[in-house]
């Protein structure tokens, strides 16, 4: 009986110790994968304070696919004009073809309208780097439902045929 009240106290000591960590970063074990991660928290969090340029330079850091960010910014910033600015950013998933390549997708909350921004990253010997970028306010494509998807593209065309 006392060995088992020990042994009870023991386990809600490392309870308690545990509650009083911060929580620890999204880490996915994968070849530093958390590093990428950070810098995308770090990416909207800029552009939510109206940085779009120093969101890019940051992003896009040590990439060699990405060579000129202007046309990036530019593009941006009529996105934010369009769908609001961004009140916030959550992570929807990621997809991992091999232990190198991601792509991660980010769900973002504008004033008037959400977006899905997917970031195609990867692991390159001099570390992780973004590839390519694709933001999209398609509501329908949004969604991994197929048959939502089609339903949204039966619409828009009907809603094209009907102007």
């Amino acid at each position: 009986m006392i060995l088992l009240w020990g042994w009870v106290s023991s386990v809600q000591a490392q309870v308690e110790n545990e509650k009083s960590k911060p929580a620890p970063a999204r880490s996915s074990g994968v070849l530093g994968e958390d590093v990428i991660y950070a810098r995308l928290s770090q990416f909207f969090e800029l552009v939510q304070d109206g940085k779009v340029k120093s969101a890019y330079e940051a992003l896009t850091k040590g990439s060699k696919s990405i060579n000129d960010i202007k046309p990036l910014v530019t593009q941006t910033e009529a996105v934010i004009v369009g769908n609001g600015q961004i009140i916030d950013a959550e992570l929807l998933r990621s997809t991992r073809v091999g232990k190198r390549l991601v792509r991660i997708s980010y769900l973002t909350h504008g004033e008037v309208y959400p977006m899905q921004w997917n970031f195609y990253c990867y692991r390159s010997s001099g570390g992780w780097q973004v590839l390519d970028i694709t933001v999209n306010n398609d509501l329908y494509a949004i969604f991994d439902d197929e048959e939502e998807k089609t339903q949204g593209e039966e619409k828009r065309k009907a809603g094209a045929g009907a102007k």
